[in-house]
């Protein structure tokens, strides 16, 4: 019993963390994506 309420639980978190995850892979991609666009556009060939 105490077994199957931890479960529904864990997996009521599951879309929780999940959708952290994807949000933390976004901000990271998106940081990178401005670092590297910003290091381009101060580069001398540009």
């Amino acid at each position: 019993m105490l077994f199957k309420l931890a479960w529904r639980h864990l997996r009521g978190r599951a879309w929780e963390v999940a959708a952290v995850l994807v949000l933390q892979m976004a901000a990271t991609i998106a940081a990178l994506a401005v670092y590297l666009g910003a290091r381009l556009a101060m580069s001398p060939g540009a």
